[in-house]
């Protein structure tokens, strides 16, 4: 079965999935090079860091980054879940299932999931 056509809905999810997950991803490293390492090691930013300190302060940073990612993605799928119409995911759900030999079975795993989790209420099982 063809790909169904993207409508201008989908784009508007598209391009508010993006939005929010830039913003989280550099506001979390913000957040975490400004007050978090600091307040970790002990030194201010200004300081340079040697040694331990440059691998707590890139665990930090990238800790940071992937707790904003996961966070992005949340706030997506509950928005998702309460504001996206059956038709819309449907139209995902079978995009998907479509496109599955494209992905490795880890993200295909992972896409399955956030799709059984941004499901309208009642909806019937689809993946």
């Amino acid at each position: 079965m063809p790909n169904p056509k993207i409508t201008a809905s989908d784009i508007g999810w598209m391009v508010l999935f993006m939005v929010l997950f830039l913003l989280s991803v550099v506001g979390g490293m913000l957040i975490f090079s400004a007050y978090l390492t600091p307040a970790v090691l002990g030194t201010p930013n200004s300081v340079p860091r040697v040694g331990l300190e440059k691998l707590v302060e890139f665990v930090l940073l990238f800790g940071g980054m992937a707790l904003s990612m996961g966070a992005a993605l949340l706030v997506f799928c509950l928005l998702a879940r309460r504001f996206l119409s059956s038709s819309s995911y449907e139209r995902w759900a079978l995009q998907l299932e479509n496109g599955a030999d494209r992905f490795h079975p880890i993200q295909l795993s992972v896409a399955r999931h956030v799709m059984n989790f941004i499901k309208p209420g009642g909806q019937s099982n689809a993946l």
